[in-house]
């Protein structure tokens, strides 16, 4: 297999025409919003495809390209969160431009289950969203969407944590990451992030008991200049177990205010979590952390976290 990617000086993919987009096409921060009118009614039928949408038989993410019309729910909300954050879309290719979108259902059963541990079923494994098939089969090339985004359709469950400045270069081993964004679950949230960045939801942070909570979120990342190889669109076959319900003034609101802690005058607590067989993440996190404030930026100039090699010999 032949493939061609172009990338610009942040390793993000661009086109490979003579076109220059003089601004940039979204706002990389990471931030949250409200969806405006995000009423119980919406939320039940998102909340009942999303549950269709991760039946056994089908696959794990679906394409929606930027030009599709869509045909559910799903796609609806897809295609409305891509408009949300690329406002430009002249020089963009259509073929290679748009959305994947998922759902992530805690507890988890079945095949979204890939582990027997409890954080598996629970959590969020830290991780970095990018193009899994072109990893397994280019030598493990990193190449991520341009912008990773996280809908929350229950209150509860574990917060989103994002590292910041945590692009998985060959420097990020040798230096401590200085910032975290974590972003408790709030029906009708919508979180927003740079797509380099290493992120997941550590259960161990979880406000509630984790036996009597669903954490259900809609996840949308919006890819510029590449499609990732074998994502399709959901499979017509299957729109019957979908709703196709318009959605009227559903929009984002102005960002949510967050609340600013300095790691380094607070009591602290160190967790560990796990990355892979090879990697796991140290935090020091305040003990004061609670899902009331919503949104936290926790930060500190001598580092808040860092990456560590594990020795399995």
């Amino acid at each position: 297999m032949e493939l061609t990617l172009n990338v610009d000086e942040n390793g993000r993919t661009a086109s490979a025409s003579v076109y220059v987009q003089k601004n940039k096409p979204i706002d990389y921060s990471t931030k949250a919003f409200m969806f405006d009118n995000f009423d119980e009614d919406l939320r039940q039928q998102l909340i009942h495809d999303c549950e269709a949408s991760i039946a056994p038989e089908l696959p794990m993410t679906f394409w929606l390209s930027m030009n599709d019309k869509p045909r559910c729910l799903l796609e609806k909300m897809a295609k409305k969160i891509f408009n949300t954050h690329v406002k430009d879309k002249s020089g963009l290719d259509p073929k290679s431009s748009g959305c994947e979108w998922w759902v992530q259902v805690r507890p988890s059963e079945g095949k979204r289950s890939n582990s027997n541990s409890s954080e598996a079923k629970n959590g969020i494994q830290f991780h970095w969203d990018k193009d899994e098939t072109l990893r397994d089969v280019g030598g493990g090339i990193f190449i991520h969407p341009h912008l990773s985004t996280v809908t929350y359709l229950t209150d509860e469950g574990a917060p989103t944590m994002v590292f910041q400045d945590s692009a998985p270069d060959e420097g990020l081993l040798s230096r401590k990451i200085q910032e975290a964004f974590i972003s408790f679950p709030k029906v009708g949230k919508h979180l927003s992030f740079d797509g380099r960045f290493l992120h997941g939801a550590p259960s161990d942070l979880s406000p509630d008991s984790l036996d009597k909570v669903r954490r259900i979120t809609f996840l949308v990342n919006i890819w510029l200049h590449h499609k990732p190889l074998g994502i399709e669109a959901f499979p017509s076959s299957m729109l019957h177990t979908l709703s196709n319900r318009v959605i009227k003034d559903v929009n984002v609101s102005k960002a949510i205010a967050c609340k600013s802690i300095s790691g380094s005058s607070t009591r602290n607590q160190t967790f560990t979590w796990g990355l892979s067989e090879l990697m796991n993440i140290s935090i020091s996190l305040p003990l004061s952390l609670q899902d009331k404030d919503g949104n936290v930026r926790i930060h500190d100039t001598n580092g808040i976290a860092c990456l560590n090699t594990i020795d399995n010999n």
